[in-house]
């Protein structure tokens, strides 16, 4: 209760107290110790106790309001500095700010605590410096108790961690979709071709692009995905790749697949899709066909004249590093 409103309320009491006490007309009581006496009317000491104990408690609101009232200002003060000290910590300065009040005092450690990611003795605290080590980490955490949004950053860092640990988890999560929708499904069918086994990539339903395809053939390169010859087929002719995703293609097969299966492929790739005519010219001229790489050229000398200055360079036994001649 406010002061104020407190002397109000007691003064209004006294008076009702004092018109009782007056109408009754009591007379007077003498109060006596020893040889001490004092005699006064009655309704006065009804009023006395009652006016004294209204002064008390208004000493007593007093006081604490004053002390409240230095608080309120130190808090005030606290507030404006822990701005300063807010971009002190950001700027990684040891900060000089001193606080007042122990809210501020508490505040200013948590906050420093959570920033350097140090640990205080406080649990709360230090639970959340660990998970955001562990976060740093590429470590999955456990963060149901806390009730993350979806569009959380912690949450989203915590779930790309969460599918780079598991490609599982990671296939799971985009099984059912058709299209990629926002940043974690995207990140989701990253690591589902970067880790996933084929068996499960070929029944996604999303579209692959020529990067996804490149990067499939990547893995199948360095022995990390197995591909038969038919998925390789698959990949190369369900999806409309360009001139130079063909023709790196063929870069990264001519090792592992055997002559004569890379050229009948890209032979039936360049008969449905001219974006693959180069990639079929270099596999010819990879495996040294080539009688059936002039056939192919044609007549025109205008056309395809690298592979015709390839040819040339052929015949007069200059050696030459086809993948960086032909690009």
């Amino acid at each position: 209760m406010k002061i104020r409103l407190f002397f109000f309320a007691s003064l209004v009491y006294l008076l009702i107290i004092v018109a009782l006490v007056y109408n009754l007309n009591l007379g007077n009581y003498t109060f006596t110790i020893s040889t001490f006496e004092l005699n006064l009317p009655i309704s006065l000491w009804v009023i006395l106790p009652a006016l004294f104990l209204m002064i008390l408690a208004l000493t007593h609101m007093s006081f604490y309001g004053f002390l409240k009232h230095l608080q309120y200002k130190n808090l005030i003060k606290d507030s404006k500095n822990y701005e300063n000290f807010i971009v002190d910590i950001f700027l990684k300065k040891v900060s000089k700010i001193k606080f007042k009040t122990q809210e501020f005092q508490n505040i200013a450690k948590n906050t420093q605590a959570l920033y350097f990611k140090e640990k205080i003795q406080n649990p709360k605290i230090d639970d959340i410096v660990d998970i955001l080590e562990q976060l740093d980490k590429k470590e999955f955490v456990e963060l149901k108790k806390y009730k993350l949004d979806p569009n959380n950053e912690i949450f989203i860092l915590n779930e790309k961690n969460h599918f780079q640990k598991d490609s599982d988890y990671a296939f799971s999560f985009i099984k059912n979709k058709d299209t990629l929708t926002n940043e974690l499904e995207i990140f989701a069918y990253k690591k589902v071709l970067e880790n996933a086994p084929y068996s499960q990539i070929k029944t996604l339903k999303i579209q692959k692009n020529q990067d996804d395809i490149l990067l499939l053939l990547h893995r199948f390169e360095k022995e990390s995905l197995e591909l038969n010859h038919a998925e390789i087929e698959v990949l190369l002719s369900i999806n409309s790749l360009d001139e130079a995703a063909y023709l790196q293609s063929t870069k990264i097969l001519y090792k592992k697949v055997e002559p004569q299966v890379l050229i009948a492929l890209f032979k039936k790739l360049k008969d449905n899709q001219t974006q693959a005519l180069r990639a079929y010219f270099y596999t010819l001229a990879e495996f040294g066909m080539y009688d059936e790489l002039l056939n192919e050229l044609g007549n025109n000398q205008n056309e395809y004249r690298d592979f015709r200055l390839l040819l040339f360079l052929r015949e007069h036994n200059k050696k030459i590093e086809l993948d960086k001649f032909i690009q």
